[in-house]
């Protein structure tokens, strides 16, 4: 549990690229892990987005590459 927690509260101070202060790793993932609950997307379908945006933004972005590539999924496990 606890690395889990530690990781979730790095990646909730650190941003989704050098020099972008919008959205914090973290924040940004769950804007589209809502919208893929809402959408009901299937993980493929997501890990296809996560890996569409990671190609549109900078280089230097953290995103995940795919759905599976997070501990995300497991944060029930972390409340």
């Amino acid at each position: 549990m606890g690395c889990y927690a530690y990781q979730f509260l790095k990646d909730a101070e650190q941003n989704l690229y050098p020099g972008h202060k919008k959205f914090p790793k973290l924040s940004f993932f769950i804007h589209l892990r809502h919208l893929k609950c809402l959408n009901r997307w299937f993980d493929k379908s997501f890990s296809m987005l996560l890996e569409l945006l990671g190609n549109a933004l900078k280089k230097e972005n953290t995103l995940p590459k795919s759905y599976y590539e997070t501990d995300y999924f497991k944060i029930e496990s972390i409340i």
